[in-house]
């Protein structure tokens, strides 16, 4: 049997970058005495467990730069303090439950295709989210709209520091 069983009063689980790879595993889930699950900076991967919505005492969830897929369970502890869900390739809409309308883009950031209240982002009235790859495709369109304007900014600095300089330079010729 896995070990992880014999823990029955396990209140938290922290396996920050352990380069831990593979599916989220359902035997934590068990644990109703939980409260923090840490899983940041892995290669976890797959669908998270919808069980993870009847650990009645979780207030840390941290399953942030893995490579999670799928929908993000309806979690709605009470208890819910703290969730970072970021930098996985979760879509769809983010639950509007109670514990989740509480945490705002931070937590939701940098997914494949995620939208809801929390991230600012409306979602597709006629149908489900875009599938991940038209996703991709779609946020190069915004990242290059960045660094655009960052190019438009730089140069609007550079125009302004020479003509600056020449103005100086000919106020000084002219005295």
């Amino acid at each position: 049997t896995n070990p992880i069983y014999t823990l029955v009063n396990l209140k938290s689980f922290d396996r920050n970058r352990k380069l831990i790879s593979g599916k989220f595993t359902l035997s934590l889930t068990s644990h109703h005495r939980l409260k923090t699950i840490v899983l940041s900076d892995n290669r976890l991967s797959g669908e998270m467990p919808s069980a993870v919505a009847g650990l009645p005492r979780l207030y840390t969830l941290y399953l942030d730069n893995n490579k999670f897929s799928g929908q993000i369970p309806a979690i709605n502890q009470t208890s819910l303090r703290f969730v970072n869900f970021s930098g996985n390739l979760f879509s769809g809409v983010v639950p509007r439950t109670v514990a989740l309308m509480q945490f705002n883009k931070s937590s939701f950031g940098s997914n494949v295709d995620l939208c809801g209240p929390q991230i600012g982002l409306e979602c597709n009235p006629n149908g489900p989210a875009m599938s991940p790859t038209l996703s991709i495709f779609a946020t190069k369109e915004p990242l290059q709209h960045k660094h655009r304007k960052w190019l438009s900014r730089k140069w609007k600095i550079l125009v302004a520091a020479v003509s600056g300089g020449v103005l100086i330079l000919l106020i000084v010729c002219l005295l």
